[in-house]
């Protein structure tokens, strides 16, 4: 993740305590995003229509990065 975000992995560590604090960060803004468009979403459109929107979404946020469905369990499960 250090070398994607062109730093280096001090920096990286200084900055978040572990590989899965980094990603929970990441996945917080990502999630809080994909929940604000989907509520804009749900004003002009059927709630199961706005529910089939954001899962498709979620669904494809999470094939985009390998591995971020387990890393998202790992996250929700330190989280609770």
């Amino acid at each position: 993740m250090a070398k994607r975000a062109e730093v280096g992995i001090g920096t990286l560590y200084r900055h978040f305590e572990s590989r899965e604090a980094l990603l929970a960060a990441a996945c917080d803004e990502r999630l809080l995003l994909l929940a604000k468009e989907s509520r804009e979403r749900a004003e002009s459109l059927p709630a199961l229509e706005a529910l089939r929107v954001f899962l498709e979404e979620l669904v494809h946020l999470a094939g985009m990065y390998k591995g971020l469905a387990v890393s998202l369990g790992i996250v929700l499960e330190n989280h609770t």
